[in-house]
């Protein structure tokens, strides 16, 4: 009986030992994982602040008297970016971006169209003369 116990006792201990491995490696993986998504989302927001940056240096596109193209979000510049497979174009790029950048801030992802919260998974500039929506 005495052996029986022993041998109880030394699986007992031998499982915490595994047990206390295994959750260390759990932490340390977790940590190596968070760092690594930490740094691409800076690079992300580098990216945005960049994008931010190069439409400052273009001018908006001023909507005319017609409503329905009009940025939902500012309502000064033309809605330019239509979402995928939904087909919304609210947005002018601005805000868009502005959207984006929103979203991985607070780690809000995957992006999502601001009129209907379907999953984006493309976008595209609409041609000119387009009025799908």
């Amino acid at each position: 009986m005495d052996v029986v116990n022993a041998f109880i006792g030394l699986a007992a201990a031998n499982i915490i030992g595994l047990y206390a491995v295994n959750r260390h490696r759990t932490i340390v993986y977790s940590h190596k994982r968070k760092c690594a998504s930490e740094n691409d989302f800076t690079a992300i927001n580098e990216k945005i602040d960049k994008l931010l940056v190069a439409l400052e240096a273009h001018e908006n596109e001023i909507v005319s008297d017609s409503h329905d193209q009009e940025c939902v979000a500012c309502t000064v510049a033309k809605a330019s970016t239509t979402t995928y497979p939904c087909g919304h174009n609210y947005l002018c790029r601005r805000c868009f971006i502005k959207t984006i950048q929103v979203a991985v801030a607070q780690r809000n992802l995957p992006l999502r169209c601001v009129m209907c919260r379907s999953v984006i998974e493309t976008l595209k500039k609409p041609a000119k003369n387009s009025n799908f929506k």
